[in-house]
């Protein structure tokens, strides 16, 4: 029985394997993978590395210092891996992207004269950090407890060192929001529950109340609504 001669490597194999990875070059001839590994051999043919790198653009280092990660993805149409090699070759160290820093929102002058920095994160749902920087932007300074508590806003929602009585609101919600200020700070609102002066809500413990409800917090705490006519009698 005669044994089968092995496949001689077509006349256009070295050539065709400069440009061809081995996978394709499987396919193209549909011969195994051992078979080109042998044409490989028997003709001296250089394997493909896969896919040719591509070559550095001559603008790339000036641009790497002056725009982002983003920026150069986008405008050379190139991927992560391929940035970070010319990254390496060149030398350059990409620029982070640059955020926009934001602004003190409207009313935080006033809202940072009667809430305490932990407050003012939650109210505006950010970090303290931020805090800081609109209070250093606004030239104010973070409030201490007892500050806080003594610049809550009553009633008509002006924010005042000490309690004036010829300001303070005597209707039956705004003595139940007095009441309620030595548990927590209370503050006026709208119904979003933002600092507003003179609000049509209160601002106690993260929630904005209507009238009727402030009023009802404080006759659960123990809130009397009819003592004051006993002490002016």
């Amino acid at each position: 029985m005669s044994s089968r001669k092995p496949r001689p490597a077509p006349e256009d194999f070295v050539e065709m394997a400069k440009t061809m990875t081995h996978k394709q070059l499987v396919k193209h001839y549909g011969s195994s993978s051992g078979t080109v590994s042998r044409w490989r051999l028997e003709t001296g043919a250089k394997k493909h590395a896969g896919r040719e790198m591509r070559a550095i653009p001559d603008d790339f280092r000036a641009n790497a210092k002056t725009m982002t990660w983003k920026d150069l993805r986008d405008h050379y149409h190139a991927s992560n891996e391929v940035l970070q090699r010319w990254r390496i070759l060149s030398g350059v160290r990409l620029e982070k992207a640059a955020r926009p820093l934001t602004p003190p929102p409207a009313g935080f002058r006033q809202a940072a004269t009667v809430m305490l920095r932990t407050q003012l994160a939650t109210h505006y749902h950010v970090s303290k950090g931020m805090i800081d920087r609109w209070l250093r932007e606004t030239g104010l300074q973070a409030l201490g407890r007892v500050q806080a508590e003594a610049r809550v806003v009553h009633a008509i929602g002006a924010p005042k060192l000490a309690a004036v009585p010829n300001n303070r609101d005597m209707s039956l919600a705004g003595r139940a929001a007095d009441f309620l200020q030595k548990r927590a700070a209370i503050f006026r609102c709208d119904a979003n529950g933002r600092f507003q002066l003179g609000g049509t809500h209160w601002k106690w413990r993260g929630k904005a109340h209507t009238a009727a409800e402030i009023i009802a917090e404080a006759c659960e705490r123990g809130f009397e609504p009819d003592a004051w006519k006993e002490i002016a009698a």
